[in-house]
């Protein structure tokens, strides 16, 4: 059981661009303490499990979740996760829409020979 946990945070810890050094830095834990985690190789308080789930911006029963990819919904691409690209990839079709529908509504540009024809018929 502690090395799934351990093999969970660290996909989340890689999947954020973490490093070991970072993490433990921000948990307040030496470079050895928090690889011994990651590797479950000693057993972690709660309240520790609480302060890692804290620095990667997750909750703490992500790390217990069995049969579950955890990183899934993280994935990095550039700088935004997959779900905030997918978010963007909706607003932007529907601007799109909206664009299309506002240029429909826009009066058609006609050759030269239409305006002078309406410019006949003013006189």
């Amino acid at each position: 059981m502690l090395k799934k946990i351990g093999n969970r945070i660290k996909k989340i810890r890689v999947s954020k661009e973490f490093t070991l050094g970072n993490m433990a830095e921000e948990v307040g834990m030496t470079l050895s303490a928090y690889r011994k985690i990651e590797k479950g190789i000693t057993n972690t308080p709660t309240m520790r499990l609480m302060q890692i789930a804290e620095a990667l911006e997750v909750n703490p029963g992500e790390f217990f979740q069995d049969n579950v990819a955890v990183a899934e919904s993280m994935e990095k691409i550039g700088f935004a996760t997959k779900d905030e690209v997918l978010e963007i990839a909706k607003a932007v079709q529907a601007l799109t829409l909206e664009f299309k529908k506002f240029r429909e509504e826009l009066p058609v540009k006609k050759g030269k020979e239409y305006i002078k024809k309406q410019k006949r018929a003013k006189k």
